[in-house]
């Protein structure tokens, strides 16, 4: 880790650095909660990456500016709290009943009142749902596109939805899955434009396009409610 003292605000900041073998260049991200990631080709010097780290001060400055801007968001785990799955939101219910202790029954997620780690019953079932579905829609949109890749995992990401590498291999993030059907289908997408456009570039866009016409409008949606698709 790397502190951080930016402009004259006198805030210091921790950067998670992450050295990769085969990466090529530097990805620095952050993410809701203002955690700093740098990505970095395994055989980076600490001074080439103080000095990228210094040459980007103002836009991360910047960044964690907007983001601390951002309303926040705090789980509690009160009764007829809302959680997404799939786009919708559904209530927790707390329940007494002995022969169950997490369902999601359709309308609502029913958890058992004398359980303390509820966190950990909702990330299995996201986790379980996404192996499934994400998988699913992966492969059927890799066919219909005639897309190749190679690997797929599902990731506990959370500085970003989904990746991909030059080798072909595809992630995503678990919390996708309280995506509506329509956003994880653009963010497969935008990972699969990646193998072939490992930029953001206008070509690239212009490839998402093609593939997705409205992308624009599953954008937003991720960019408004990513909020909310955090335990």
């Amino acid at each position: 880790m790397l502190q951080l003292l930016m402009g004259n605000i006198m805030a210091s900041y921790s950067v998670n650095i992450i050295r990769t073998p085969k990466r090529r260049s530097f990805k620095l991200e952050i993410d809701n909660q203002v955690n700093i990631t740098l990505r970095v080709p395994n055989a980076t010097s600490k001074e080439d990456i103080k000095n990228f780290i210094d040459s980007n001060a103002d836009w991360i400055e910047q960044t964690i500016t907007k983001v601390e801007a951002k309303p926040q968001f705090i789980r509690k785990y009160e009764p007829s709290e809302q959680f997404l799955f799939l786009g919708q939101t559904y209530p927790l219910v707390y329940s007494s009943e002995a022969n169950h202790i997490f369902k999601y029954d359709g309308e609502r997620f029913v958890v058992s009142e004398n359980i303390t780690n509820i966190k950990h019953y909702f990330e299995n079932f996201y986790k379980a749902k996404a192996r499934t579905i994400i998988k699913a829609r992966v492969i059927d949109i890799a066919s219909k596109l005639g897309i190749k890749f190679n690997k797929l995992r599902i990731t506990s990401a959370t500085s970003r939805w989904g990746s991909c590498n030059s080798r072909g291999n595809v992630n995503f993030s678990w919390r996708l899955i309280m995506a509506p059907p329509m956003v994880i289908d653009y963010v497969i997408i935008h990972e699969f434009c990646h193998l072939f456009e490992f930029n953001h570039s206008k070509k690239f866009w212009a490839l998402v396009e093609r593939m997705m016409p409205d992308y624009r409008t599953q954008k937003k949606w991720l960019e408004t409610n990513s909020i909310y698709m955090l335990l």
